[in-house]
């Protein structure tokens, strides 16, 4: 049994194919996914492995690169239109709602425009939630926008049903980890798949794999 964490917006067809083909190579393993948007202490836990999108992960670990996630501000066509149109500049998202990440520091957010300039980020909360599948269904139900992973919105934005805003500014970058305890005691298990996450996710990807990403070039060994 491999118990593993992992962010809620894993909660995905394409992430579940993954899963499935790990399955498909190693039966013999039983994975124990537990979806959760916090920091879970592994060893108190009894954790094997975690998955955090982060830009700095802990020292106190060892952290394998998968693969870049970006994250889209998005909302629906029906809210945008009720709002006055969709935001030209970042100044105007602070006149919609957005739901935010009860985990997030708004005062730290900030966007990168065109040329490399730095925008702050001025979201006015219209609800605050620490489930990102919650915050989906409210951006769908025309409660307001937010940021959300492209894993988890690829799908609305290619039929229309959300509208990705500001598209020429970016938010910060997070890189996906495989976090995990200690490499001296490596079980077969973990080791098979983390390697195989890297397989799916990063750069060593076939064309048609889910997620296939772009990964930091500088891999920790594992």
């Amino acid at each position: 049994q491999l118990k593993v964490s992992a962010p809620v917006w894993c909660a995905t067809p394409r992430f579940a194919a993954v899963l499935a083909g790990y399955r498909e190579r190693c039966p013999e393993v039983l994975i124990d996914m537990h979806l959760e948007n916090r920091k879970v202490d592994l060893a108190a836990d009894g954790y094997d492995l975690a998955l955090r999108a982060t830009q700095e992960p802990s020292p106190a670990l060892i952290a394998r690169p998968l693969c870049r996630v970006p994250f889209f501000l998005a909302g629906t066509p029906a809210y945008l239109k009720r709002m006055g149109g969709a935001p030209e500049v970042p100044a105007d998202l602070a006149k919609l709602g957005a739901i935010v990440p009860s985990y997030v520091n708004l005062d730290n957010l900030a966007l990168k425009g065109p040329g490399g300039r730095m925008f702050p980020l001025r979201l006015a909360p219209a609800m605050r939630s620490d489930d990102t599948t919650l915050t989906l269904h409210a951006v769908h139900a025309d409660m307001g926008i937010a940021f959300m992973p492209l894993w988890l919105i690829d799908d609305d934005i290619a039929q229309g049903r959300l509208v990705r805003l500001l598209p020429e500014f970016e938010a910060t970058p997070v890189t996906l980890f495989a976090v995990y305890t200690s490499r001296q005691y490596m079980s077969p298990k973990l080791r098979t798949f983390i390697d195989f996450l890297g397989e799916r996710l990063g750069l060593d990807a076939p064309p048609n794999a889910p997620f296939r990403g772009k990964v930091m070039q500088a891999r920790l060994q594992s």
